[in-house]
C-alpha cells in the first residue's frame, strides 16, 4: 500500500489490515512487449465517504519507455472505518460494473484451486500478510488467510479465455469485476458466463458454499475464438448428468406435466463426500437445467452422484435414503415427494 493511500483521507490514517479491494479494472490498450522497462503512473482521483469506511479510487497507467500508454488499471479499495470526514458519498470516477443477462448462463466451467494457492500467488509480488498469516487475517475480520482477489479474478478469466478465446491471451482486452466475498485457498471456483458479441458476463461462485465471490463483472475480448465443447473442459462428468439430460427431455416432451408438480429444486449432487455440480429443476416454468436457480428454491436436496443412480433406477427407495442420511432434504419436503414420476429414468447409462 503507497504513501498515498495511507494519507488519502483528511485527517485519517489508514493502515493495512482495514483495507479491502472492492473493484478491479484492465484494459489492454498497446501491444506488450516481451522486454523492456514499464513506468506506472499512479493517481488517486477519488474518496467518497461511506460511513462506515471510504472508497479509495485510484487510477494507474502504465507506459513503456518512450512513455506509449500500454495498459490502464483502476483500483478500488474500501478501507474500513475510515469514514465520517465529511466528504461525498457518491462519485464520476468509478468505471461501473455490469448486471450479469436475464437467463440462464451461456457456459460454466469449474476449476478447484489449491490450499497452497495464496502462497503461490505471492510470487506475482502481492505480499499482503492477510492472505499468509493467521493472525492478521484475526486482525481483519476473518478466521483464516483468504485467497488474493486478483488471484480469483485470474482464475475466472483465465476459464473465459478457455471458453472464448481458445487460450489465445492476445484476444484480451478488458476485465471490470467486483469482488463480493472471500475465498478459501483450497476451494472451488465455478464460473458462469454470458455472451453478448464480444463481451462475456461472468460470475464466480465457490461450489462448497454457493456463495457468489464475483459480480457485476465481465470481460471484452477482441475476438471470439472457440474451440468444440469447450464447456466441458472442466465440468466433472458424473453418471447423474444421464439421468438429468433424460428428465430435460421429458420435461421438453410434456411441459405440462411438470408445471402440475410445481416449484423450485436445487439438487446438489456429491462425489466422494464434496459437492460436484448442482442442478435446478424449475417446474413452475418447466425449465431443467444444470447450475443455481435465479430465486430461493422451495426445496433443496442432496445426494451422491451413485445414490442418485440408484433412486432413478428404482433401485434405492426415496424415503429409506432419507432416514439413512443419503438423501438430505431442506425447504418444502412434501413437495418434494411429487418428483417421484420425473426421476423414474430408463436411459441408457
Amino acid at each position: 500500500m503507497s504513501n498515498a493511500t495511507q494519507n488519502a483521507i483528511p485527517g485519517k490514517t489508514v493502515s493495512l489490515e482495514r483495507i479491502l479491494h472492492g473493484e478491479q479494472y484492465l484494459e489492454i490498450v498497446g501491444d506488450l512487449p516481451q522486454e523492456g522497462a514499464l513506468v506506472s503512473k499512479t493517481k488517486i482521483v477519488e474518496v467518497l465517504d461511506k460511513g462506515s469506511g471510504a472508497v479509495i479510487v485510484t487510477d494507474i497507467e502504465i507506459c513503456n519507455e518512450n512513455g506509449e500508454l500500454i495498459a490502464r488499471n483502476q483500483i478500488v479499495t474500501f478501507a474500513v472505518g475510515s469514514g465520517k470526514f465529511g466528504g461525498p458519498r457518491t462519485g464520476t470516477k468509478i468505471i461501473p460494473c455490469q448486471n450479469k443477462p436475464k437467463r440462464n448462463p451461456d457456459i460454466s466451467l469449474v476449476q478447484k484451486t489449491s490450499v497452497d494457492q495464496a502462497a503461490i500467488y505471492r510470487l506475482s509480488g502481492d505480499n499482503n500478510p492477510l492472505h499468509i498469516d493467521p493472525n492478521m487475517a484475526l486482525l481483519s475480520g476473518f478466521d483464516q488467510p483468504i485467497l488474493h482477489g486478483l488471484c480469483t479474478l485470474g482464475f475466472s478469466v483465465r476459464l473465459i479465455l478457455a471458453a472464448f478465446a481458445s487460450y489465445d491471451t492476445s484476444l484480451f482486452k478488458a476485465c471490470k469485476a467486483r469482488f463480493m466475498k472471500p475465498v478459501i485457498p483450497g476451494q472451488t471456483l465455478r464460473v458462469n458466463m454470458w455472451r453478448e458479441n464480444n463481451r462475456v458476463f461472468f460470475e464466480t461462485v465457490v461450489v462448497e458454499n454457493n456463495s457468489v465471490v464475483i459480480g457485476g463483472a465481465y470481460v471484452d475480448l477482441k475476438s471470439v475464438s472457440m474451440q468444440p465443447l469447450a464447456n466441458k473442459l472442466a465440468t466433472p462428468e458424473l453418471k447423474s448428468d444421464a439421468i438429468f439430460e433424460f428428465i430435460i427431455d421429458q420435461v421438453k416432451a410434456d411441459p405440462n406435466k411438470a408445471k402440475s408438480v410445481g416449484g423450485l429444486f436445487l439438487y446438489n449432487i456429491t462425489k466422494d463426500k464434496k459437492q460436484a455440480k448442482q442442478w435446478t429443476m424449475d417446474l413452475k416454468n418447466a425449465k431443467v437445467y444444470e447450475g443455481t436457480p435465479e430465486g430461493k428454491p422451495n426445496t433443496t436436496l442432496t445426494i451422491s452422484d451413485e445414490d442418485f443412480i440408484l433412486l432413478a433406477e428404482g433401485k434405492l427407495n426415496p424415503q429409506t435414503a432419507f432416514m439413512k442420511g443419503k438423501l438430505k432434504i431442506t425447504g418444502n419436503i412434501m413437495l418434494a415427494q411429487k418428483l417421484a414420476p420425473l426421476l423414474r429414468a430408463n436411459a441408457k447409462l
